[in-house]
């Protein structure tokens, strides 16, 4: 399994333009958050502006469920719920998609970089992640399109 990688989102937009070119083939950095109302202040709001201010072309996803951390998340993937928004900025235009099923949402773009957010109450207290973070991070490998994908913690705190 690859090394979890620690991504903080912010830097995307302070990024070099030739570091954004050979990360993608085509020039915009895809970014896909899974997680609540924390990846909606983080990803949803601004960061699509920012990039854009410094020239970086973005697509934005947030699989998003309120209130809701890994095992939650993992359960809805096992038990076929489709219970996320799907929330995309692409463009500068904000779409929402409801009862959307996690796979689809990975499957929607090559994302450059995938982050799981744990719920807040929960964010800190390693002993919760485990089983559902990891697989959540294999279910999605064996969903992407784009196996160079990077992937992080999104921490809240």
């Amino acid at each position: 399994m690859k090394k979890l990688s620690f991504v903080i989102l912010i830097c995307l937009c302070l990024g070099v333009r030739a570091q954004v070119d050979s990360l993608t083939q085509d020039g915009i950095v895809r970014v896909l958050a899974v997680g609540n109302s924390f990846s909606q202040d983080a990803v949803e709001q601004y960061l699509w502006e920012l990039a854009n201010e410094v020239g970086v072309k973005m697509v934005i996803g947030n699989a998003y469920r309120g209130g809701q951390g890994f095992q939650s998340h993992w359960i809805d993937v096992t038990e076929a719920n489709n219970t996320f928004e799907y929330r995309k900025v692409q463009n500068g235009v904000r779409t929402n998609t409801p009862h959307s099923a996690l796979a689809d949402i990975i499957k929607d773009e090559p994302w450059n970089y995938i982050t799981f957010q744990q719920v807040s109450q929960e964010s800190g207290l390693t002993t919760t992640f485990e089983p559902y973070l990891t697989n959540l991070i294999q279910y999605t490998q064996s969903q992407q399109t784009n196996p160079n994908a990077i992937y992080g913690y999104h921490q809240t705190w």
